[in-house]
C-alpha cells in the first residue's frame, strides 16, 4: 500500500484531559540514512548488466544528532536484465539450477486498452541522454531505487530539523541512469517522480514529515463501542487535547474499560 494509506486523516476518536499524559522524544523515529533498492540484480559479469539501475542505493541526510538507518531492501527481482536472462534460460535444453529459479519477479503493468482484464508490462523511457542502452525496451522505470526513495522521504526529514536534502552516497550499477517514464494509456502505478525526469544519483529535496518523532502515552477509559470503532479503523486519527495522533499501540481492560494508549503525534 502507499505510505499514506497507514496515516489517514479521518478522526476516529476524541479524548480530552487524560490523566498523567506523557509526551517524550522517540529517537528511533529519526533517521539519518536510507538503504533502499533490491537485494538481487544482474551482476557486472553478465552481458549488458552494467547498464542496470535496479540495484541498491544508500542515501544520507548528513544529520549528526542520530545515526539510524532506514532499510527498505526488496527481495523481489525488478532488474530488467535479470528478468531477461531468466526468460532466455527457459529455452535452453539443460536442466541446471539457475540463480533466480526460486525468486519472485515484479513488473510494472498497465491495463490493456480497450479496458479488459488483460494487463501488459509497461515499457519504455524517454529523455535518457544516452545513459541507458535501450530506452524503448526498458521496463520497471517507476520501480527504480531513486523513485522508491521518493516514496520514503516523509520518514527521512524530522520536523524539528532544518535538513533540506537527501544525498546519494553508496551507488551500485548504472547510477547515472536518467529516465522519464514513457506515457502510455492504462497506466496503473503512480510515478513517484510525478512524470518528471530523474537520475538515479540525484539529490532529493526535503518533504515535510507526516509525524513528529515523539510518543504520547496515557491511560483513559473508553466504551466498548469506542474500542470497536478504533479496531475497525486503526489507521485513522485519535485527537488528544486537540492534538491529532495516529495509533502505535493500545490495550483495553474489558472489566474497567481503561485503555493504555501509545500514540504518534501528527506533524501540523
Amino acid at each position: 500500500e502507499p505510505f499514506d494509506y497507514f496515516y489517514q486523516n479521518t478522526n476516529v476518536l476524541t479524548i480530552n484531559n487524560p490523566a498523567e499524559l506523557r509526551r517524550t522524544l522517540d529517537p528511533s523515529r529519526i533517521y539519518s540514512r536510507l538503504k533502499i533498492g533490491y537485494q538481487k540484480f544482474a551482476d557486472t559479469g553478465e552481458v549488458n548488466s552494467i547498464d542496470t539501475f535496479h540495484t541498491q542505493r544508500d542515501y544520507s541526510t548528513r544529520l549528526k544528532v542520530v545515526d539510524n538507518e532506514l532499510v527498505r531492501i526488496s527481495k523481489f527481482v525488478a532488474c530488467p536484465y535479470a528478468i531477461e536472462f531468466t526468460r532466455r534460460k527457459t529455452f535452453e535444453p539443460d536442466t541446471k539450477d539457475w540463480r533466480y529459479d526460486n525468486d519472485i519477479f515484479i513488473f510494472e503493468v498497465r491495463r490493456y486498452i480497450p479496458l479488459t482484464l488483460r494487463y501488459d508490462v509497461k515499457i519504455g523511457a524517454t529523455d535518457t541522454d544516452n545513459t541507458i542502452i535501450s530506452p524503448t525496451t526498458i521496463i520497471n522505470v517507476a520501480l527504480s531505487p531513486s523513485r522508491n526513495a521518493i516514496n520514503h522521504l516523509r520518514l527521512l526529514f524530522p520536523s524539528n530539523t532544518i535538513i533540506s536534502e537527501l544525498q546519494a552516497t553508496g551507488l551500485i550499477g548504472n547510477t547515472k541512469a536518467k529516465t522519464k517514464r514513457a506515457s502510455q494509456a492504462g497506466t496503473l502505478h503512480a510515478d513517484p517522480a510525478a512524470g518528471g525526469i530523474l537520475s538515479e544519483n540525484d539529490t532529493l529535496s526535503r518533504v515535510e514529515p507526516i509525524y513528529t518523532p515523539e510518543v504520547i502515552e496515557f491511560e483513559y477509559p473508553i466504551s466498548q463501542s469506542d474500542w470497536d470503532r478504533l479496531n475497525a479503523d486503526r489507521y485513522g486519527l485519535i485527537t488528544v487535547n486537540s492534538v491529532p495522533c495516529w495509533l502505535s499501540e493500545a490495550s483495553r481492560s474489558p472489566l474497567t474499560g481503561i485503555t493504555k494508549f501509545k500514540l504518534i503525534p501528527k506533524n501540523v
